[in-house]
């Protein structure tokens, strides 16, 4: 009576046993299978493209290359990591099982029951000493800011190689208009737009390599981070002191166990040589006619676009140079337009003068005379509140003129603001 009571209990704590494993392994699998499809970085240069900016901007390319390489990598050791972990898990729930059902047929805790109790409590200790659940977090932010900065450089990469072409095409059509827009005011400031436009995408083809050092930079950043938290978690001896200790009391019986767990990590630097090119634009080839109202409405409408191509490159420059910090915080900075409570400033001599507030760029912010500069005598300015409040005065001997502050920011490619001030006797 009693061995068939005694069977019937380890039949159902082999099946309780079968279930808990199931639940450990089952979220195990999910997760798996997350790491399996997470989302991957894509590959704009592959080996041998011949686009713009996979010729003109190899170093930047290597970057986005080993960076995503990088998420690759850590998505492969968040996978080793978990089959170690369910292993411990599915290994405690199975020590603990075999404990029970000891338990059950001999009613006594033997010397075997006991090894089985230090078994499992030896492998739920080390699950929770060398794979605690927050190094998941820590390296899924990892490999979130490996892939931030590989889109950084691929957004780059792809403004670049669509501008080229943009640039090259909207100049075409400057070289189309009638002859006698040139003597018109408008085509010279369309010009100085097309050759702003063109600088832009020079310097960035001139600054790769600046660019590419960000993005490593920013990949250094992040694999040191991981370091860091990594070390706060690992156990030190006295952990492995304590554990032991409370499994030898928990037992009631002597086991030693070693365990040792070893990191690598391997990185190489580009090693590209940059190659000098030149932009093949049209030379301008103008039909000889009169300039029409149509013709200045569309050399209006190129000015503006020439403006938005540089500000795109300004931008996307500006965003790899904030990867370094942007891809690495939870919650990026949100750069606003620099801006003034207002740009047009009237001093009257003597008076305390005037205050004005400034927001948005990135800190700090720089203030400059430029054109005709004003003596200390006609005006000057001073921060009341760094970044923020600037106040403009004119002493009581100024002769009196006219004078262009500029507020500019910190960026990569610096937004600029002009305060003109004019003062009066």
């Amino acid at each position: 009576m009693h061995d068939v009571t005694r069977t019937d209990a380890s039949r159902r704590l082999v099946s309780c046993a079968l279930v808990l494993a199931a639940v450990v392994t089952l979220p195990s699998c999910a997760s798996w299978s997350a790491l399996s499809h997470y989302p991957t970085v894509p590959e704009y240069c592959p080996n041998g493209d011949t686009k713009a900016a996979c010729k003109d901007l190899p170093f930047v390319a290597e970057q986005v290359r080993l960076a995503a390489g990088d998420a690759t990598h850590m998505t492969d050791a968040m996978k080793s990591e978990l089959v170690a972990s369910t292993a411990t898990d599915v290994a405690t729930f199975g020590l603990a099982a075999a404990f029970g059902v000891k338990l059950v047929h001999g009613n006594t805790l033997t010397n075997g029951a006991k090894n089985l109790a230090l078994g499992a409590g030896a492998t739920y200790v080390a699950g929770n000493l060398f794979f605690p659940r927050t190094t998941e977090q820590v390296q899924l932010g990892t490999r979130s800011a490996l892939m931030c900065v590989a889109a950084r450089g691929n957004d780059l990469l792809g403004a670049y190689g669509t501008l080229t072409a943009q640039i090259e095409e909207t100049s075409r059509q400057v070289a189309q208009l009638p002859t006698g827009c040139q003597a018109d005011t408008q085509y010279a400031a369309l010009v100085r737009t097309r050759d702003a436009a063109q600088d832009a995408l020079r310097s960035v083809r001139d600054s790769q390599v600046s660019l590419a050092q960000l993005l490593f930079r920013a990949r250094l950043a992040a694999h040191d981070g991981l370091q860091a938290q990594l070390d706060t978690q690992r156990p030190n001896p006295d952990a492995y002191l304590a554990a032991g200790k409370s499994a030898l009391t928990a037992a009631g019986s002597l086991a030693s166990a070693t365990a040792t767990a070893t990191t690598g990590a391997t990185g190489t630097l580009f090693g590209l040589t940059l190659k000098n090119q030149n932009f093949g634009f049209m030379e301008n080839v103008i039909p000889v006619n009169a300039c029409t109202d149509e013709d200045r409405k569309t050399m209006s409408q190129l000015q503006t676009t020439f403006e938005g191509y540089k500000q795109t490159l300004n931008e996307v420059v500006n965003s790899v140079a904030d990867a370094g910090k942007d891809c690495l915080s939870a919650t990026p900075a949100v750069v606003t337009p620099l801006s003034a409570s207002q740009t047009t400033v009237t001093l009257h001599a003597g008076e305390n003068g005037t205050v004005v507030v400034v927001s948005g760029g990135r800190s700090p912010l720089y203030a400059d005379w430029v054109g005709t500069l004003p003596k200390d005598s006609d005006a000057g300015y001073s921060w009341l509140v760094a970044n923020q409040q600037i106040r403009l005065a004119a002493p009581a001997n100024a002769s009196g003129g006219t004078y262009t502050l500029r507020i500019r920011d910190s960026a990569a490619r610096p937004a600029n603001l002009d305060i003109t001030v004019t003062t009066v006797k």
